[in-house]
C-alpha cells in the first residue's frame, strides 16, 4: 500500500510546503518528506520550526501511520533555504565541532 500527502502551509514562512509518501515493504514501514522552504528570511528558528511542523503533519490525514515518525525508516529531504554567511575554513570548524547555535545565528 502506497499513501502520498501533501500540503502547502501558507503563513509561517512565505512559501513553503512538502510531499510525503509512505509504503510498507513486508512488515518494513518507509516515510519520505520532501520539504520546500522560502529563503532569505533571515529567520533560521522559524524555518527550524517550520521543518518540525511538517514532519509531524506530513500524514495526519493518512490512514495507518499518522505520524512520519512512526515509521520503521523516515527519509527527509528538500530544499531548507539555509545560508550559512561565514568563511569555509569557520564552517567546517563550527560542523566539526557540533556548534550549531554558531552556525544558526550566521543564517
Amino acid at each position: 500500500m502506497c499513501k502520498i500527502s501533501d500540503s502547502k502551509k501558507p503563513g509561517v514562512l512565505k512559501s513553503q510546503g512538502s510531499v510525503a509518501l509512505s509504503f510498507k515493504f513486508d512488515e518494513t514501514s518507509f516515510a519520505f518528506v520532501h520539504i520546500h522552504l522560502a529563503q532569505g528570511d533571515g529567520l533560521p528558528d522559524k524555518r527550524v520550526n517550520s521543518t518540525k511542523t511538517l514532519i509531524d503533519e506530513a500524514f495526519l490525514k493518512s490512514p495507518g501511520h499518522s505520524v512520519a515518525t512512526d515509521h520503521n525508516y523516515l527519509f527527509v529531504m528538500g530544499d531548507f533555504n539555509f545560508r550559512i554567511d561565514m568563511g569555509i575554513d569557520a564552517l567546517k570548524s563550527a560542523i566539526t565541532q557540533n556548534q550549531i547555535d554558531l552556525l544558526l545565528k550566521s543564517d
